[in-house]
């Protein structure tokens, strides 16, 4: 509550007089709410998550209690709150001056970057059924593809002969031990930030590996939708000169 007091708080006692000193206690609160967006191209790729682990802190003013609800319960100076793409969660009946900050947890290992907006503030006095300040939470996640292919050389080709070669992604941040475009790569001793493939392919067959996270790499490229290619050449029979020749001179 903030008290105001009257300008006749102070005075006399005058006879025969009852005097009347009112003191006014306001109190105000405010409402937090808590938005969760996901951008990018990824949703639905191995990496995609559905659901997010947000944190919440709140600091009351130096003297108040804290108070409010979230999802019919008190709120709590600390506590964690799950959202999904587009969801929101509301903290209502917050003491106005109370301050907060929004923390998610981290999701790099998936290749999600993560910024926010209003992460942290402090609370204005709202209706309670207003939105009060809004803090979101944006994670992105953007991917691209690598196409392996076989082709064949020479006139004496086997198209019904298979090939095997490996593949090798990198990624120092993001865990890349995964299932792309159907093609399972797995770790390389262990380490889950490089991990490898075996395709096997006829002449003129492909194998798309798609939904790998912008900024994995392949024998040092970048990743942005590159195709990997395999030539094999073969050759029957070298060419023989097949004209008479010519007997030697005086033979």
């Amino acid at each position: 509550y903030v008290t105001t007091i009257p300008a006749d708080a102070e005075g006399g006692i005058v006879a025969n007089e009852t005097a009347t000193v009112t003191f006014l206690n306001t109190r105000n609160t405010g409402n937090l709410t808590v938005e969760k967006v996901v951008a990018g191209n990824g949703a639905g790729t191995p990496n995609a998550l559905e659901a997010f682990d947000i944190t919440v802190k709140f600091t009351a003013p130096q003297g108040v209690t804290l108070t409010g609800t979230v999802n019919g319960q008190p709120v709590q100076e600390e506590q964690t709150i799950t959202l999904e793409s587009g969801e929101t969660v509301v903290f209502t009946g917050l003491p106005v001056g109370t301050t907060y900050e929004v923390t998610e947890k981290d999701y790099s290992q998936n290749g999600y970057t993560t910024a926010y907006t209003n992460q942290t503030g402090t609370i204005a006095a709202s209706d309670a059924a207003a939105a009060g300040v809004t803090a979101r939470v944006t994670n992105t996640l953007n991917v691209g593809g690598l196409t392996g292919e076989k082709t064949l050389g020479g006139n004496a080709a086997d198209a019904e002969k298979e090939f095997s070669f490996t593949v090798t992604l990198k990624n120092e941040s993001v865990e890349i031990n995964k299932t792309y475009g159907g093609v399972e790569f797995t770790a390389v001793n262990g380490n889950n930030h490089e991990a490898v493939a075996t395709l096997t392919l006829k002449g003129g067959e492909s194998a798309t590996m798609s939904g790998i996270p912008a900024g994995t790499n392949r024998g040092g490229s970048e990743l942005q939708g590159r195709r990997l290619r395999d030539h094999h050449s073969r050759q029957c029979c070298p060419r023989r000169d097949l004209r008479r020749q010519r007997p030697a001179a005086g033979g």
